[in-house]
């Protein structure tokens, strides 16, 4: 169950921070260069997610999910104090729009 929550919010906030980023960045060099950091960012969080994990189920088996429960609550906090979007005061997207989805 536990696995199942995480993977659903993961989803979540991947493609909600790629709309955030659409939005943010109508330039098309400046939103490339911004999807490619976010990209980073992500694999970065794959590739060391494993790793981490596994230290944590060495101290204890429940401290992985505990850990990654604490950072969604965190992020999900920071999102609301820093996304305009979350905050009602992002732009409007232009159904016309190329980039619109």
């Amino acid at each position: 169950l536990a696995r199942g929550l995480s993977g659903a919010a993961s989803a979540a906030i991947i493609s909600a921070g790629r709309a955030q980023l659409v939005q943010s960045y109508p330039d098309r060099e400046q939103r490339a260069i911004a999807m490619g950091l976010a990209t980073t960012g992500i694999l970065t969080g794959v590739c060391l997610g494993p790793l981490l994990g596994g230290v944590l189920f060495e101290a204890s088996p429940s401290a992985p999910f505990l850990a990654l429960a604490a950072l969604q609550v965190l992020l999900l906090g920071l999102g609301g104090l820093c996304l305009p979007a979350a905050l009602g005061g992002g732009g409007e997207q232009d159904p016309r729009d190329e980039v619109a989805v």
